[in-house]
Parts: structure tokens; sequence; C-alpha cells
């Protein structure tokens, strides 16, 4: 206890300015990133279970052209879908089929 108010009280006033405004900046930098992952509007809700897993990406203001599955292979644009894309609709997919399958087997 005795080290640390020493310690502190030899620390130049500037020093102690320079760390205070930087821990605000942290907070502030923390508030903004948890305000925007709040009202994240790239995220894409599920669909509800009852539509069929090759309808969930039929949305033509999206994607311009799907496989036998309903899986989009190019975007509104005619470009084809990067990795990342694929990989995070493939993902929403196989969860989709899930809960479509569970749904069936409880009707």
């Amino acid at each position: 206890e005795m080290q640390c108010e020493v310690r502190s009280e030899e620390l130049p006033e500037w020093y102690t300015r320079r760390r205070d405004y930087f821990s605000e900046l942290d907070l502030e930098q923390k508030r903004q990133r948890q305000k925007h992952s709040k009202t994240d509007d790239n995220k894409q809700p599920f669909p509800t279970p009852d539509i069929p897993p090759q309808d969930i990406f039929r949305d033509g203001s999206k994607y311009s052209s799907w496989d036998e599955n309903g899986f989009p292979m190019k975007d509104a644009n005619g470009k084809e879908l990067s990795k990342a894309a694929t990989k995070k609709l493939k993902k929403i997919y196989d969860a989709h089929c899930k809960r479509h399958d569970k749904l069936k087997e409880q009707k």
C-alpha cells in the first residue's frame, strides 16, 4: 500500500492526465462497439421452420442464381459469392434444415 501511494505521487501530472485521457477513449470505444453490435442490421434472421429449405434464399433482390437445393450461387449483380459469404449462408441453411426436419417430425 505504501509503495503504491508513493509511486502515484512520483508520477508527473502530464502522465496521469494522459492515462486518464486514454482510459476515457477506451471506454468510449467500448460503448460504440456495444451500440453497433446491438443494432447490427447485417444480421440475417432465421426464417420460420415451416418454410422449405430450398425456398429460404429465393430472394431475387439479393441473389440471382441458385443450385438445385435452393442455395445461392451468385449475388444480385451476378458475381460469385465470396467464400466467407458462402460459409455464412451454409451455416444458416444447415441450421434451418435441422429446424425444418424437426418440425416435420413433430407433425
